[in-house]
């Protein structure tokens, strides 16, 4: 998070549900992506909410560059 440069993106994945055998849902997997430092970090969300990657990146004050997705 103290980088002054980040990707980010998701993708899906589907996760066992645990509640019936056999099923499954739909989960999200975000990578963050520090290309100065060669580092990736993956978050997993059960959602595609803002509210997660606001909350993984709450104290990031740099440039994020993203695929401009806007789903809400």
């Amino acid at each position: 998070m103290k980088q002054h440069y980040l990707q980010a993106d998701e993708s899906t994945i589907k996760v066992q549900d645990s509640h019936k055998k056999g099923a499954t849902h739909l989960g999200y997997f975000w990578a963050y992506h520090g290309p100065l430092i060669r580092a990736v970090v993956f978050d997993y969300l059960a959602s595609r909410a803002k509210e997660g990657p606001n909350l993984f990146l709450q104290t990031f004050s740099g440039l994020l560059q993203t695929d401009g997705y806007k789903g809400y």
